[in-house]
């Protein structure tokens, strides 16, 4: 007599043998941050396949550190994940938090394997598959790592091929292998003809990355990127550079990049930027401000780089060098096809004059993008400016500051501001102070007098970056009349700040200017309008994206400044 729980047993066991559907768990791989403290906790990825014909139920994934590669119960467990359960046919990501190493771990190259299914819950038709490990070192806490971020990357992976001009998603995970936080930063990836990340290399895009803590896997990121227009076909590297601004001193710099092959055949052409008004008003006052949105288009196959979208006042619906720049917005990679709506709000001149204008919104402005026609870049529609100011303050106000993005610690540097002077009578002297957060002064200047109705652009120079060890994001309030002097009955207007980046490394962006009508390569870094006058510096082979563009470039403790117009602009370099 057989009992039915031991029946049962058998005819589990013959399944498999038969060949009847089983599903069948694959641990594809783990992802670790490569390096730990004892003691520290840390982060791992992995990923998991069902490469069987039926659904796996819930499963333990456990992992273990261990002196060997394989997996056993002599390593010490780190962490374990319950899954839920696994479709026929499916792969799935996972991260594993709070893997603490043991506090009495030796240090030195070890391994950290898992296993999927540890429990043995799931019957596989193949159950040698569920192992895999990656390469790990304990290090002790006086490791140059152990105080320091380090940001790492990992899985750079582009599609097999692609067209010029096509819009592709490239992949890639983000590590941080270092015992410190590392800050918000940026990476860049290049097309390169081999694995080497050099500036020379047509930009594919720029990609953001959060905060990362300690020891921890960062997002997963994926594009999108541009294969640039024109490129020839032939075989070459995908090449990105983590914190390629170099926003995060590390312990470790020269880990930073990692490639991947991209074939390249064909082409898909050239872009073309339209741009429709979706939405202005009829009429306005001086001093108003204006909610406009309007639609940029690429009606080309190919995609079209970042560029700007902006609105201009003008007597006419001929864009040109003497319409008014009222403001402007970013618009980021557009594929072909594809389409980006975007609502700015601008500010009317105070002092405009009465009268009817033309609106104008017009797409790429800087001339980023090469397109097929460059004579439908603009939209217009009817705009009447009224007499009578309807937003005249009565005081002094401070209507923009610009600085520099990013500076390097005690840099000197320069802004540029512009006020308001809307009381009865003239006010002076008029003081205008520029402060970091923590009350340091960074510089200031006095104004003899703003006359009344005057609206004032000036520059601020000799001003003086923090003293900061580490990298930081600073704040830099710029007010008029700070200590109350004048008779100003409406004070709330009088101040405005900045965010500002002290980088606390070199940054190989911006040492450096030629001049040029040329076009740019793929890429940029915008850069506000700068705040003086300026002539040569040591070449780099940065340039303006247009004539009648002005751009300053801040590195190296430098200040390296080239005017033409008073417009923002945008520039190439790293």
């Amino acid at each position: 007599m057989v009992r039915r729980g031991a029946l049962a047993g058998c005819v589990v066991a013959l399944w498999p043998s038969l060949g009847w559907a089983t599903p069948d768990l694959v641990l594809d791989e783990i992802v670790t941050v490569r390096r730990a403290e004892a003691g520290q906790s840390t982060e791992l990825r992995f990923t998991v396949t069902n490469a069987g014909s039926t659904a796996a139920g819930s499963f333990e994934a456990r992992f273990r550190i261990h002196n060997l590669s394989t997996y056993s119960t002599a390593g010490t467990t780190l962490c374990t994940l319950q899954v839920a359960g696994l479709a026929a046919g499916t792969t799935a990501s996972h991260v594993v938090t709070g893997c603490t190493i043991p506090a009495a771990r030796s240090t030195g190259s070890q391994f950290v394997v898992g296993r999927v299914d540890a429990q043995v819950t799931v019957t596989e038709s193949d159950e040698t598959n569920n192992t895999a490990y990656d390469d790990f070192s304990v290090i002790s806490s006086t490791s140059g790592y152990a105080g320091s971020p380090d940001v790492m990357l990992e899985g750079i992976v582009p599609p097999a091929s692609a067209a010029a001009g096509e819009v592709i998603d490239i992949g890639y995970l983000v590590l941080n292998g270092g015992g410190a936080a590392a800050g918000s930063h940026s990476t860049r990836l290049r097309l390169s003809t081999d694995t080497q990340y050099d500036v020379s290399d047509p930009i594919l895009c720029d990609m953001s990355v959060s905060a990362l803590s300690a020891y921890a896997l960062g997002e997963e990121l994926a594009g999108p990127c541009l294969v640039p227009v024109g490129q020839a076909a032939g075989s070459y590297h995908v090449v990105a550079n983590g914190d390629a601004f170099a926003d995060v001193s590390e312990g470790n710099e020269g880990n930073n990049r990692a490639s991947a092959a991209l074939s390249i055949s064909g082409s898909l052409g050239s872009p073309d930027l339209t741009v429709g008004i979706d939405a202005s008003p009829a009429s306005v006052a001086p001093g108003d401000a204006l909610t406009l949105s309007a639609t940029v288009d690429n009606g080309g196959a190919a995609g079209a780089w970042h560029h700007n979208l902006g609105w201009y006042l003008s007597t006419d619906a001929v864009w040109d060098a003497s319409d008014t720049l009222l403001c402007e917005a970013e618009v980021g990679i557009l594929a072909g096809g594809a389409g980006e709506s975007h609502t700015s709000t601008c500010a009317m001149p105070l002092l405009q004059a009465a009268g009817v204008y033309q609106l104008l919104a017009v797409a790429d402005p800087f001339a980023d993008v090469a397109e097929s026609d460059e004579l439908n870049n603009v939209a217009s529609t009817a705009l009447s400016v009224s007499a009578t100011p309807s937003q005249a303050d009565g005081d002094l106000a401070l209507l923009s500051v610009e600085a520099p993005e990013r500076l390097y610690p005690l840099e000197l540097f320069g802004l540029r501001y512009e006020l308001r002077g809307d009381a009865a009578a003239d006010l002076g002297p008029v003081t205008v102070r520029a402060t970091w957060s923590d009350g340091t002064v960074a510089c200031e200047q006095s104004i003899t007098t703003v006359r009344s109705g005057a609206r004032l652009i000036r520059t601020l120079a000799g001003c003086l970056a923090p003293d900061l060890k580490e990298a930081a994001d600073e704040e830099l309030w710029v007010a008029l009349d700070p200590d109350g002097t004048l008779d100003d009955p409406d004070l709330d207007n009088n101040a405005r700040a900045v965010d500002v980046r002290i980088v606390s490394a070199p940054d190989t962006f911006g040492i450096g200017f030629t001049g040029g009508t040329g076009r740019p390569d793929t890429g940029d870094r915008r850069v506000q309008d700068p705040v003086m006058a300026g002539t040569s510096g040591i070449g780099c082979g940065c340039h303006t994206a247009s004539t009648g563009s002005r751009v300053w470039f801040a590195g190296l403790g430098v200040l390296l400044l080239a005017r033409r117009r008073w417009k923002s602009s945008s520039i190439r370099c790293m």
